[in-house]
């Protein structure tokens, strides 16, 4: 049964970017290894929360705002545009 918690630690410590040559450590060390990339990877998902949160705020002001939503708008509205259409438009106006 060690053995088994052995490997599984070294396979979970591997996976998560510990990569340790002729792995000769104990279960407690795989286990801080673990734990540590897990903390990390927390710490990342948080961050990219705070970002989203952050996005979604920006997005929500600039709904609020009716001069912001039309430029917004307008922005969307020539990213659907074909490549051609705007060349074809500034042609006809002249």
């Amino acid at each position: 049964m060690k053995t088994k918690i052995s490997l599984t630690l070294f396979l979970l410590a591997t996976q998560l970017g510990c990569w340790v040559m002729g792995f000769g450590g104990t279960e407690q060390e795989a286990s801080q290894v673990a734990n540590q990339k897990l903390k990390e990877a927390a710490q990342a998902g948080l961050e990219v929360a705070k970002v989203n949160a952050q996005q979604k705020q920006v997005q929500a002001q600039t709904y609020a705002n009716p001069v912001l939503l039309e430029i917004r708008k307008l922005e969307l509205q020539k990213e659907l545009l074909p490549s051609g259409a705007s060349t074809m438009e500034s042609s006809f106006s002249e």
